[in-house]
């Protein structure tokens, strides 16, 4: 061959190598109808930082060029409840969709956003159309057959992220069906079971596997009070011990201040209330006023890192409130997130009535 033609075929390859790297530069692009120029967030990750970039449309269309993502997963919103998750794969991931729907947009373009796509379609919002207005008996029916088809699609794609990221929200909806959620995570490939929604999902199967229940004991702790002084489980030796598990921005824990207050005026002697509330810095102030405000007399404490605090994924709290009794030794005797029934629990002990 002649050095001219040798050069000419390096120079082919070097250009075509730059085209397909080109070609392959992750964009997300879309049409959404009724969008008009509203702007369009898209939030990630990005070396452990929250990230938000904005876009704006143009006659319901528009473009954007992500900058990256830790875990390859963007989410985008367009209003203040409008908000879809994509996954950041080579090339061209496009959106379609109306305003008006925000929850139902369709997504093409990679492995892991057309899987996402046809889990929708095939699973979520078709058994979230057929519980539409049905009789709760109806929709428990419909929701176990869709539970069901969850871990079957999962089964089906053990070499998939988005499988990793299905199951881990399986879990943190039923967590009685550990076994289950186990046995699908062996059966993933190592390359998933590596990757962050991997990992995520295997501190998450962790999380429930060695959670204090009933007839287990209670993890220790040390949380500063409001004041910055540290406070210890160990602190209440000798009398039960209601956890309230609580944040300022929850309703149903506010709701619950009442009742909380009826057992703190009529059990004090007896039972120490410890409210741990999942605040983060920027909320200090907030969980603070919220104490003030409602009067709460109790114990109040949080390590501000909102629901990523160390004492929250030791007792794997992911609902709010969630309440667990513990007695005098040191050992669950109760868990519960309805105030209701921890207040029946405290009724059935002699030495509470």
């Amino acid at each position: 061959m002649k050095p001219n033609i040798i050069l000419q075929s390096v120079f082919l390859l070097l250009t075509m190598g730059v085209f397909t790297s080109y070609a392959q530069k992750p964009t997300v692009s879309g049409s959404i109808a009724g969008i008009g120029k509203t702007p369009i967030q898209f939030r990630y990750v990005k070396d452990g930082e929250r990230r938000i970039d904005t876009v704006f449309a143009v006659n319901d269309h528009f473009k954007y060029s992500p900058k990256g993502s830790d875990d390859s997963t963007l989410t985008i919103l367009f209003n203040p409840s409008g908000y879809f998750p994509l996954w950041l794969e080579p090339g061209e991931v496009t959106v379609s969709g109306a305003v008006d729907r925000p929850f139902r947009l369709r997504i093409k373009g990679g492995k892991e956003n057309s899987l996402s796509d046809q889990y929708n379609t095939e699973i979520d919002w078709k058994y979230d159309d057929l519980a539409n207005d049905k009789p709760d008996s109806v929709k428990a029916q419909l929701e176990k057959e869709k539970e069901a088809k969850t871990w079957a699609f999962i089964k089906s794609h053990p070499s998939s992220r988005m499988a990793a990221k299905l199951l881990y929200w399986s879990s943190m909806t039923h967590e009685a069906d550990l076994a289950t959620h186990e046995s699908l995570w062996q059966a993933m490939t190592p390359g998933v079971r590596g990757s962050k929604q991997g990992i995520a999902l295997s501190e998450r199967l962790n999380a429930v596997r060695n959670q204090p229940a009933p007839g287990k004991p209670a993890p220790g702790f040390t949380i500063p009070d409001m004041a910055g002084n540290p406070v210890s489980l160990k602190d209440f030796k000798g009398k039960y011990v209601l956890l309230d598990f609580w944040g300022h921005w929850c309703g149903p824990c506010v709701r619950a201040f009442p009742a909380l207050k009826a057992l703190n005026d009529r059990l004090a002697n007896k039972l120490a209330i410890v409210g741990i509330a999942a605040e983060s810095k920027n909320d200090r102030d907030e969980w603070l006023h919220m104490v003030k405000e409602k009067s709460l007399n109790w114990v109040q404490l949080s390590e501000l890192e909102a629901d990523n605090g160390k004492v929250n994924q030791t007792y794997n709290i992911v609902a709010f409130p969630t309440y667990f009794l513990v007695d005098k030794t040191g050992m669950v005797i109760h868990k519960s997130n309805a105030i209701k029934d921890i207040e029946s629990a405290i009724e059935s002990i002699p030495e509470l009535k």
